[in-house]
């Protein structure tokens, strides 16, 4: 089996401010989807799920091929706000991150007889 890689990606809910603050009442509710070229012609997305480091992680990919991958990630997302009377829609953003060089080797398990 080769190496598996789990992606990590924070994905956040609606945010509203206090009550106490001397600014109208605010809100920002983004819509996130998360996109993965893993480097090897494959890719994965739209991804709803929050990605979770290995081996919990739910964004996988299994390399069927031992070498080196430059993996992309792409964080597409839209989110809707709210300041006091005035709201709107935020479009068409995207972050991007790279993994340059990942190593994905493959491992064997031998088993052996134990020593009496």
């Amino acid at each position: 089996m080769f190496r598996k890689l789990s992606i990590v990606a924070a994905v956040a809910a609606l945010i509203v401010c206090s009550p106490q603050t001397p600014l109208p009442t605010h809100a920002l509710e983004p819509v996130i989807r998360i996109y993965v070229d893993w480097g090897d012609g494959e890719s994965s997305g739209p991804h709803s799920v929050e990605g979770k480091p290995w081996p919990d992680g739910e964004i996988t990919h299994d390399y069927i091929w031992s070498g080196t991958y430059d993996i992309v990630v792409t964080q597409r997302w839209v989110a809707r706000w709210s300041f006091g009377p005035n709201s709107g829609v935020l479009t068409d953003r995207r972050t991007e991150g790279r993994i340059e060089g990942f190593p994905a080797r493959e491992v064997q398990a031998v088993v052996s007889p134990v020593p009496r």
